[in-house]
């Protein structure tokens, strides 16, 4: 008996023959194909963190922050201004206005008519408190003029 199917044509079916023509992938091309697959990934995911940044840059959604809202200004005790008053209001027992009044968050001072300044925090001359005033705002002791960088 034969091993040919009768419909082979003549052609034997077993053992198959290797296709001709097509290379065996080797370990080592396709461990490049997955790392230059990871490494198109990991750029993508870099060009979208990047874009992110971007957009949050150019739009700066932090840029119009100030330390109180309008019609208001911020008062406390001596040395403690963290809350804010209506304008033209009496404030209570104890409280003073702020010397500086309302005003752009420090990391915000980069507004026309705005100046950076900064304070020694307390004992330690390497780290400095920062602040944000009017150009020509008479500054109370210990504050200077910010450095430009």
């Amino acid at each position: 008996m034969s091993d040919q199917h009768p419909d082979s044509g003549g052609v034997e079916s077993y053992p198959r023959q290797l296709q001709e023509g097509i290379p065996d992938a080797s370990p080592g091309s396709r461990t490049f194909r997955v790392a230059l697959v990871a490494l198109g990934v990991l750029a993508a995911m870099a060009v979208v963190v990047a874009t992110g940044f971007g957009i949050l840059y150019a739009v700066n959604p932090m840029g119009d922050e100030w330390v109180c809202s309008d019609g208001e200004a911020p008062a406390g005790k001596q040395g403690s201004y963290n809350a804010c008053f209506e304008t033209g209001k009496t404030l209570p027992r104890g409280y003073e206005w702020d010397p500086f009044g309302n005003r752009p968050m420090p990391y915000n001072c980069d507004k026309d008519g705005w100046v950076q300044i900064e304070r020694p925090i307390r004992g330690d001359r390497s780290e400095f408190e920062q602040d944000c005033v009017r150009e020509g705002t008479d500054l109370p002791g210990r504050w200077e003029l910010a450095e430009e960088e």
